[in-house]
Parts: C-alpha cells; structure tokens; sequence
C-alpha cells in the first residue's frame, strides 16, 4: 500500500498545504482527510479527471478545519463540478463518535444528504485490495475532542496513520509492542511545552528507536526547520504531488 500526499503542513503551516494523503485504485480515490486546501490541491492535479475516477472514499481523522475544511466542496465538486460525466459517488469513512460533527460541517456547507454516504468502516471494508482492513483507534489530541488515528492491514503489514495527536507513550507503546509495521506516518513539530496538543520531535526521537526510522514517515509539520530536524534526526519525510 503506497500512500502519496497532497499536502504535510499543519493548521499554521499553508505554505506545505493541509496533511492528506491518498492512493488510487481501479478508479477509485482513497483520501485521508480533507482539509481547507485539499480541494485546491486536488482541482490544481487534475486528479480526479486524470485518474478518472469513479467512487471516492474520505476518511476522515477528526473534524477540525484542516482536516476537514473543504469536505463540503469537493462532495459539491464530485456531484455537479465535471460537467458531460456521471458524477463522482462520494461515501465519507468516520468513526460513529464524529458522525454529528460531520453533519454539522456538510450542513454549514449546504450539501444535501443525497450527495455523499456517511458510514463507519464498515463502508470501506473490502472495497480495496490494497488494505484487508482498516480500524479508527482513539487518540488523545484537543481537550476531550475525539480524534482518531487510521490503522490499515495490509499483506505487507500494518500501515498506521496518526492524524493529530498528542499522545506520545501511545506512540511508543505501538513501535514496542507490534513487530508487524510496515510502515508508520506520524505528525510531527519542532514545538515542545506542556500543553502542546502535537507531538514534538523530540518527544518522538525518544520514543522510536533509530532501528526502525526508516519505515517512520513524519508530515504535519509546523515550519520548514522541523522538516530538516526530521531528517537529520533519521526520519523520513513524506514528499508532496505538486
């Protein structure tokens, strides 16, 4: 399972675009969330038209705008945005805990429920060959505000995709108790004080093990110095379609 990246900056970082990622299969877009500059980014690829896809699945980590800013206008997009074609089917992948937040956000935008299908994983499950299956694992990010990490089974392994957390003993615990990782993608800043909601890189050059860094991918970043502490410390760093 391949993921590429439309973007790996964080809320205050535009400059790299929102975090999200996805892979293309038989036509069809698996995107991890959907953040303010998503729908830009995805309109300036030409993506959907180049791929010429046919079925999008968004899985969504949690809803904060830029994560989840410019869902509304791409399930607007998919439906009416490509004029002479059968519009694109659009399900939204989230954990149940979410489901209301969603909503919210769709209805501030105007879109009709008949435009997208919320579902739980259950509406994922089986429609790739790149993934058996994937799970929302609950996280600690903002407050009591549930955020969700993304965990795909795949034949090479376990693909694990943090969405923002601040949960850093979680982080360790995974890299220590699962020897089955393929690979790991982890949000990262070069910020550290005690009420930070992400997680710092030095937390995280504590907590996983240089052995392994080369399956650790960071993205979420806050500025372009974390980006160069990130290599230099021997992570990887995902790379942007531009």
């Amino acid at each position: 399972m391949e993921l590429q990246f439309l973007g790996r900056g964080g809320a205050f970082f535009p400059q790299e675009d929102n975090t999200s990622a996805f892979f293309i299969e038989d036509k069809k877009l698996c995107l991890i969330d959907c953040g303010e500059t998503v729908f830009r980014k995805i309109l300036m690829t030409g993506l959907l038209e180049r791929e010429c896809i046919e079925e999008v699945f968004i899985l969504l980590t949690h809803t904060h705008g830029d994560h989840a800013g410019s869902l509304g206008s791409l399930v607007y997009f998919c439906n009416y945005g490509l004029p002479g074609r059968p519009a694109i089917k659009v399900n939204i992948i989230a954990d149940r805990r979410i489901w209301l937040k969603v909503l919210e956000n769709l209805d501030s935008s105007l879109c009709p429920f008949e435009l997208f299908k919320l579902t739980d994983v259950d509406g994922v499950n089986g429609k790739f060959k790149a993934f058996s299956e994937v799970r929302f694992i609950r996280t600690k990010h903002q407050g009591d505000e549930p955020a969700f990490c993304i965990e795909f089974e795949t034949s090479r392994g376990k693909v694990f995709y943090s969405g923002d957390t601040r949960d850093l003993a979680f982080i360790g615990n995974y890299v220590r108790q699962d020897d089955r990782i393929d690979k790991m993608f982890v949000e990262a800043t070069s910020l550290d004080y005690p009420e930070n909601v992400h997680l710092p890189l030095t937390g995280l050059d504590r907590v996983i093990p240089k052995s392994i860094r080369d399956k650790v991918y960071l993205m979420h970043f806050n500025n372009y110095e974390c980006i160069e502490m990130a290599k230099a410390l021997g992570f990887q760093v995902v790379e942007c379609i531009r």
